[in-house]
């Protein structure tokens, strides 16, 4: 992909609040959810108002708030007026002793600033103002984010612990009628034995899909907890489904949304604020004029007279053009910056763009193909098995063939989402067209 020579410095100015309206987007459209009966759910909504209240990295954005504001209100002051008292001849010898001959001159001065430098430093001020407004509003993007894969994959882990149990109630199950027909000499204890292993087995598996369950909910919970005591997750269960994937925009559509991302964002907030940068530098190529008005006493002839007097330095636009060179050339560096962010946020998103389709299409076929086949055949060979037909390892087997294909299910369906949430943190907007 070729990218053409934008001038973003033209660009108009970020709308911050269609930022903040980009978080409830992806809070609402990375994945859609419907509700479960559990006593204590945790929906996605609350994970996420509950991270962009507590979560410790945006607290330090009121402070930078109220430092950029003093910092406006410090651009927006004039040179200061001074007022000066000189003395000569004072306390000599002759003439001029003790103060017959002195000379005393009483003055104010300033300085007359040209070039419009306090309406550029103002312009400078409210660049990097709104540079950290931005800033805050990309870090809340990115905890958006954040929460929702951790979200997504602990409710993978939630599906995969109700499969473990299961398979678990089904394991038991099937011991029980076998051993059922080993009492009556219709089986061998050996298939006794192995029925037994197989149940230690998925109680085995049911006991680390919890404790990955519990990992997963106190690694999300870790996103609004504000101190560092350790603490587990406070909700039992969360609300959604994995498998509801919607229907995502075109590449290219979303490829024309680059431009929103959270770091081109910045970048070019950056940009113009260098360039702020250096219209300011640019008003320190006109030298101010420096003035002075008072009034001078002489003590011998008792006179006094009216004085006043102006400076400006000399060759000033000379002295300051290697100021502007280095300025000028960090805002191209921005400029070279964004096309090289760019390329990379372009693969990064054909990318996602290409596994989430993968991931779908791998979750649907297993859904509406796979897995009703495997059932019919695990009841199949359940029923022949009983007749005595098939042994307990092919029965066996159907079962292994129809939870690995669940586990299979559970784990594509979470990529979609992830991906789905990589292609939101990369364009800036929500990806699903249906939200609730």
């Amino acid at each position: 992909m070729i990218f053409k020579r934008f001038n973003f410095l033209s660009l108009p100015l970020i709308n911050v609040l269609s930022l903040k309206n980009s978080i409830k987007s992806l809070a609402l459209g990375l994945v859609i959810f419907s509700q479960l009966s559990y006593a204590e759910p945790l929906t996605l909504k609350d994970a996420i108002n509950k991270t962009l209240k507590q979560h410790p990295s945006l607290q330090v954005f009121k402070f930078k708030q109220a430092q950029f504001n003093a910092e406006r209100e410090q651009a927006k002051l004039t040179p200061a007026t001074q007022l000066s008292l000189d003395g000569e001849n004072l306390f000599g010898s002759g003439d001029a002793r003790l103060l017959k001959s002195a000379e005393l001159s009483l003055a104010i001065s300033s300085v007359l600033e040209l070039g419009d430098k306090l309406n550029a430093r103002v312009k400078f001020a409210d660049a990097n103002m709104q540079q950290a407004m931005i800033g805050q509003t990309v870090t809340q993007l990115n905890l958006v984010n954040q929460v929702t894969q951790d979200y997504i994959l602990t409710l993978g882990a939630q599906e995969k612990v109700k499969l473990a149990q299961k398979a678990q109630k089904l394991s038991q199950q099937v011991l029980e009628k076998i051993q059922t027909r080993a009492q009556a000499g219709a089986l061998p204890q050996a298939e006794v034995s192995s029925a037994k292993a197989n149940l230690i087995q998925t109680e085995l598996e049911l006991e680390l899909a919890k404790q990955s369950f519990d990992y997963s909910s106190t690694n999300l919970s870790l996103n609004w907890q504000q101190n560092l005591s350790h603490r587990p997750a406070q909700f039992e269960q969360l609300t959604g489904s994995l498998y509801q994937f919607g229907q995502a925009s075109s590449f290219a559509t979303l490829f024309n949304q680059l431009m929103k991302n959270p770091q081109v964002q910045v970048l070019m907030a950056s940009q113009r604020a260098k360039q702020a940068e250096l219209e300011l530098a640019k008003t320190q190529s006109q030298a101010d004029l420096s003035w002075q008005l008072g009034v001078k006493y002489e003590n011998a002839p008792n006179d006094a007279s009216f004085i006043a007097g102006i400076s400006i330095p000399l060759a000033q636009s000379v002295r300051n053009e290697a100021s502007l060179k280095a300025i000028a050339a960090e805002r191209e560096q921005l400029l070279v910056n964004q096309k090289t962010l760019l390329l990379a946020l372009h693969n990064r998103l054909f990318k996602a763009y290409s596994l989430r389709e993968q991931h779908i299409s791998a979750a649907n076929k297993l859904r509406e193909q796979i897995i009703p086949m495997l059932q019919l055949a695990l009841e199949q060979t359940l029923d022949a098995y009983q007749l005595g037909r098939y042994s307990y390892s092919q029965w066996f087997t159907a079962q292994q063939n129809l939870l690995n294909a669940e586990k299979s299910l559970i784990t594509h369906a979470e990529q979609a989402l992830i991906q789905t949430a990589e292609i939101e943190s990369i364009t800036g907007q929500s990806l699903l067209t249906s939200m609730n």
